[in-house]
């Protein structure tokens, strides 16, 4: 990734902050029920503190949004690619 060029940057920001977006958009509809709903569950011993979530939902967005320049960057025109690509947004 040393030698990115302004369309890779380009690819790079809008995969991440789609990622981005789509978890703030998951998080306006969720946050109200985690004190309340959530909290409310009956949860096994070995659920992990509510405190790891943030981390961890953060970590798996940050990687879908890597993840998903990676096959852009392979190009569209393969055909596995682009269903790749296509499926990812869907």
């Amino acid at each position: 990734m040393g030698d990115m060029d302004v369309g890779s940057i380009v690819r790079l920001i809008v995969s991440l902050a789609a990622c981005a977006g789509a978890a703030g958009i998951g998080s306006i509809f969720t946050f109200r029920a985690v004190p309340s709903w959530y909290a409310s569950l009956k949860k096994p011993r070995y659920t992990p503190p509510s405190a790891a979530f943030g981390p961890i939902w953060t970590t798996l967005y940050l990687f879908m949004g890597i993840s998903v320049f990676f096959v852009w960057e392979e190009g569209l025109n393969n055909g596995a690619v682009l269903l790749a690509f296509v499926l990812f947004w869907v």
